[in-house]
């Protein structure tokens, strides 16, 4: 269980944004969640589509993430993820190599924009 408050009213100038609030990039401090399996990240990048959010997909041969900005939470982001690599201990060795074999990068970007008809 996660619970979040939002505290109001504000105390002079302070900004409760978790991320923007200390100057950072909203990307630096996010909410982070497990898919219990790939087809549930799938519904879920869908259903915040469907909602019109933006969602940006990454898949890093050994995990996939999908990513949104909570605009209710003050800008927070919001990250779901699953790993999908068989082997669970080459993705572990992968992420200390100094110089992993590296594959061309994915397009990481898949948009609500991207699901309204143009015709």
């Amino acid at each position: 269980m996660l619970a979040v408050w939002i505290a109001r009213p504000r105390v002079g100038e302070f900004d409760p944004a978790i991320s923007t609030g200390l100057g950072l990039p909203v990307w630096v401090n996010h909410v982070a969640f497990d898919a219990p399996d790939l087809e549930a990240l799938e519904a879920a990048r869908d259903h915040w589509l469907d909602h019109g959010l933006d969602v940006m997909e990454i898949d890093h041969d050994w995990c996939r993430l999908v990513y949104t900005l909570d605009r209710r939470a003050r800008g927070r982001v919001v990250h779901l993820g699953r790993l999908h690599r068989e082997d669970a201990a080459a993705a572990a060795r992968d992420l200390v190599d100094p110089s992993p074999t590296l594959k061309t990068r994915p397009s990481p970007c898949s948009t609500a924009a991207d699901r309204v008809s143009t015709s």
